[in-house]
């Protein structure tokens, strides 16, 4: 059964805390079709999240869309050296 079956009817994926106490006080943030739709990296928020996920000392997944990557390469690296995840 699920660890908050009531909190969290349509969960999809969970772990029992009983079963994996290391996932006490996680939780997975997932970042879709990143960095920016736009080509042009002054219309990308990434700055903005990366400093905004420092600020809370906070990790994230950023799923790529690979026809989103071209001219964001820096603000990945700097993603990726800081420790976040990047995904196709």
């Amino acid at each position: 059964t699920p660890a908050h079956p009531l909190a969290f009817p349509d969960t999809v994926l969970w772990y029992d805390p009983k079963v994996f106490p290391q996932v006490v006080g996680k939780i997975a943030l997932t970042i879709d079709d990143a960095p920016c739709r736009s080509s042009d990296p002054q219309h990308s928020m990434m700055p903005a999240v990366l400093q905004l996920l420092r600020e809370f000392d906070a990790q994230a997944t950023f799923f790529l869309c690979t026809d989103y990557v071209r001219g964001h390469e820096a603000g990945l690296r700097e993603a990726i050296r800081q420790g976040h995840e990047a995904g196709l």
